[in-house]
Order: structure tokens, then sequence, then C-alpha cells
């Protein structure tokens, strides 16, 4: 069977890495672990930075956000 093609939105990302408990956390869950991820390089790219960003220090380790970004085996 395929693995359902998803794309999730930046803001849905972030969302779900700020809070477990958030709305988007289980999508974002299921969509890494089960389907398979597709955006586009401007979408990839606005999440980089996102995500990279100092100002989210405080709120989520950079390890976390590493984790999430650089997942071995992941298709670039």
């Amino acid at each position: 069977m395929a693995r359902e093609r998803v794309v999730i939105d930046t803001n849905l990302f972030v969302s779900g890495l700020l809070s477990a408990e958030s709305t988007p956390a289980p999508c974002i869950q299921r969509a890494v672990e089960v389907d398979q991820l597709v955006a586009s390089e401007e979408t990839l790219r606005e999440l980089f930075t996102t995500l990279l960003s100092c100002k989210f220090d405080r709120d989520v380790s950079r390890e976390r956000r590493d984790a999430l970004l650089f997942r071995p085996g992941a298709d670039r």
C-alpha cells in the first residue's frame, strides 16, 4: 500500500513542536512516522529558517529542533 502524501504548513509544524498537546501534534507525528511528507524548496527553507531561529531557544531545545529537521533516513 502506498503511503499517503501529506503537506504540512510551517505554522502547524511550529505549533506541534511547541506543544505536544496541540491539535497539530498528533497529525505531525503520523505524517512523520506513517505517511510521506512532501514540500517545496521554499516551504522547507521557511521551516528551517523558522526552527533554527534563536527565538525558539527558550521554548524548544535546539536538540529537539535538530532531531525534527535532520531525521536519519529522511529523503531530501
